[in-house]
């Protein structure tokens, strides 16, 4: 089935929230992060496989006199283990030192200056700060406030082109935005630029929260991460993402969703660059003459470092934006 929209999801918990609706069926997406002080009854139809699962969605059960059911989970036995990880906690002698607890921080969280997160150069978790993880959801949450329509990224905001080099199917070529002066995009040429020198697996991704993603999935992730940042540069969202003048109706005017859109991606001397991996190792393309050729960045990090010589130019009867100019360091 198709994913339910951002837009779709506030709708269904501002209802149940206010009392419009009654019973809200939902997955574990909801063990955390809501808090309705009337609900009286949780029902936990699927395994529950960890105690922190139990305490979450346990949680949402806010009146005095609430009661939780469990169809695949004996209630005894998670009572059991919720108190055995209270009394855990409770212990200080458990506790890490304060240097531990820096040296564990350090080596889960890496600050690239100039890079990631944002705001830059930022050393601890703050409200308001972007990253490649929560990216998405904000990029797709501005969307569909400004322009007041459900968001599918993959549709309505991405451009793809078919990569042949390496047998792996289409890729992002472009990521647009709505503004009060018309669509935006950033394309690969920003990609790499804004990247480069960065390697992305050690430097930007702990493999733990990652170790499920697939490649594609992770180019997005940094490609919808610079289209963020830019939206906090121009200040279209504030410093606590949330976008700013909503209500303009210029941006709804001057951005239609569907329609006709101008293609994108970058071209050599009229023919499209069949680029590889935007992530991981391995040749880049170089080109010489009306020829591409592959080239090795030093260390292997595909496009560490992007060639002087790859030209960015506009296809054909297409307009020209700014963003497709000649890549230079």
């Amino acid at each position: 089935t198709k994913a339910q929209t951002e837009v779709d999801r506030q709708e269904q918990l501002e209802a149940f929230k206010d009392g419009q609706v009654h019973v809200l069926v939902a997955t574990a997406a909801l063990e955390e992060g809501i808090d309705v002080s009337e609900c009286k009854f949780v029902i936990r139809f699927s395994k529950i496989k960890t105690t922190k699962g139990h305490i979450q969605g346990a949680g949402r059960a806010r009146h005095a006199e609430a009661e939780i059911y469990y169809f695949e989970n004996c209630p005894e036995n998670e009572l059991r283990k919720e108190a055995a990880m209270s009394e855990v906690t409770r212990d200080k002698s458990l506790a890490l030192s304060k240097e531990e607890l820096l040296k564990a921080q350090g080596g889960l969280r890496i600050t690239i200056d100039q890079r990631h997160p944002y705001p830059f150069g930022n050393k601890s978790n703050v409200e308001g700060e972007v990253n490649v993880f929560n990216c998405k959801q904000l990029l797709v949450n501005y969307c569909a406030r400004v322009l007041s329509e459900p968001i599918t990224p993959e549709i309505d905001l991405y451009d793809y082109f078919e990569d042949t080099s390496d047998h792996s199917g289409k890729k992002l070529s472009s990521i647009r935005y709505p503004t009060p002066d018309g669509w935006q995009m950033k394309t690969c040429v920003d990609y790499m630029n804004f990247w480069s020198g960065v390697h992305l697996k050690t430097q930007v991704f702990y493999s733990d929260r990652v170790k499920n993603k697939t490649q594609s999935e992770r180019e997005e992730m940094c490609f919808a991460y610079i289209v963020v940042v830019e939206l906090r540069e121009k200040e279209f969202l504030d410093k606590h993402n949330n976008p700013v003048n909503v209500s303009d109706f210029e941006t709804k005017r001057k951005c239609p969703l569907r329609g006709e859109r101008p293609p994108s991606g970058f071209v050599l001397k009229d023919s499209v660059v069949q680029s590889t991996s935007l992530v991981d190792k391995g040749p880049v393309l170089k080109s010489e003459g009306n020829e591409l050729k592959e080239m090795e960045v030093e260390g292997g990090d595909r496009f560490a470092d992007p060639p002087s010589e790859i030209v960015a130019a506009r296809r054909p009867n297409s307009p020209e934006p700014s963003e497709l100019s000649a890549l230079h360091h």
